[in-house]
């Protein structure tokens, strides 16, 4: 993740509420400093300056945007295992990873992009944090579509302007160790039935 798309990405994945919650934690030592009034766009400008001020660590705002991102606004599709038998597969993270990912290192996650430009995984956790036979993966995609920008009539031509407009759908796998498996997928403002059945 740059440094150039962290105030972007926390306006898109996170709430008032988390980044309220966030500076709390901080406000007692830095009264001076950490403000917890304003709205969204101040609450993030508070958030940036006190990480240059060494007062926020980078790493606590790197897992507020990698929970937004995994509990997020998104569609939730449940699925258990047909026999408990195959739980022994699924609980074994290590294998399930070497499988799917063949020879990425594990040094190549996590990542955080604002936006993508392809399909690829960001991320795979064994145990996903510290639950025993569990694990995460995490893919992210671009999702593109135009949009009409401006509509002109003159001398009897009429000229349409569209602009691609891209965004970033998050894509995860979560097995909790225990026979359920989550799927979930980010929602977008302009979501169907067709292009989530796509995703199934």
């Amino acid at each position: 993740m740059s440094k150039k798309e962290l105030p972007s990405l926390l306006d898109e994945l996170t709430t008032i509420d988390q980044l309220h919650s966030l500076l709390k934690i901080y406000k007692d030592n830095n009264k001076d400093v950490v403000r917890l009034s304003g709205n969204k766009s101040d609450l993030i400008e508070n958030i940036l300056d006190c990480m240059g001020l060494s007062i926020i660590p980078f790493e606590k705002v790197y897992e507020l945007i990698q929970d937004a991102e995994e509990f997020g606004n998104q569609y939730i599709y449940l699925y258990e295992t047909v026999h408990s038998h195959f739980n022994k597969v699924y609980n074994n993270g290590k294998s399930v990873k070497s499988n799917i990912l063949k020879n990425r290192s594990q040094k190549d996650f996590p990542k955080i992009t604002l936006i993508p430009s392809k399909f690829e995984w960001v991320d795979f956790r064994v145990p996903n944090r510290g639950v025993e036979n569990s694990w995460l993966g995490k893919i992210y995609d671009k999702k593109e579509r135009e949009v009409l920008k401006n509509e002109t009539v003159s001398a009897g031509q009429r000229t349409v302007v569209y602009e691609i407009e891209s965004t970033r759908v998050v894509y995860v796998v979560h097995w909790n160790g225990k026979g359920n498996l989550e799927y979930r997928i980010s929602r977008t403002s302009y979501d169907s039935a067709k292009s989530l059945n796509e995703c199934l």
